[in-house]
């Protein structure tokens, strides 16, 4: 694992494979080069080829396997999707509470959301009402993005709320890497067939 910070302080954690690689920080959108580090007081150098914007979810693509927030309070569960979805070649971005997810949603744009059903502010069905919500023109770029909702446990209930408010998916711990990336990767890969 590489461990290192943007410029801007943002502290970003990548596959080795990704070593000399550039990626979009997910806070400032600036392209970086990957460094080999295992310590995130290294600060990654900028990179932007000639001609070339900084950002988009097409950019950050072109370098990792796609953008994922996770919503999820910090703690181990959190720490174990990271590390999950990092060796994946994914870049992550993370909101601590509801309303957090619903701004880092609509100001970053990811690939896909894993939003846990419990956050602080919000509770993750809030989430997901507040960015399916077509009346709202903040939701305009975001509004089909998937969604994919995490339980501590099953219930019958909440899955099928939370499909029926616009959740893509709905996962309960214990949670493996293949399913959940099994998962990941065929609703972003729907979502991308749909994109003109």
């Amino acid at each position: 694992m590489n461990r290192f910070r943007c410029p801007c302080g943002t502290k970003l954690k990548t596959s080795d494979e990704t070593t000399g690689k550039r990626v979009v920080c997910p806070t400032c959108n600036t392209w970086l080069r990957v460094p080999r580090s295992d310590s995130y007081d290294t600060v990654a150098r900028k990179s932007r080829r000639q001609g070339e914007q900084a950002g988009g979810r097409d950019a950050a693509r072109a370098e990792t396997r796609g953008r994922i927030l996770v919503a999820m309070a910090p703690g181990p569960d959190r720490t174990w999707m990271e590390t999950t979805l990092v060796e994946r070649g994914y870049l992550v971005i993370f909101a601590d509470d509801g309303p957090q997810a619903v701004e880092r949603i609509r100001q970053d744009k990811p690939d896909a959301a894993l939003v846990h059903v419990k956050l602080d502010g919000l509770s993750g069905f809030q989430v997901v009402q507040h960015v399916r919500d077509p009346m709202n023109p903040k939701n305009e770029a975001v509004w089909r993005m998937p969604i994919i909702m995490i339980a501590d446990k099953l219930r019958g209930r909440d899955k099928q709320y939370a499909i029926s408010i616009g959740a893509n998916a709905f996962l309960a711990k214990p949670l493996t890497p293949a399913t959940l990336c099994a998962r990941l990767e065929k609703e972003v890969a729907k979502d991308t067939s749909h994109r003109p």
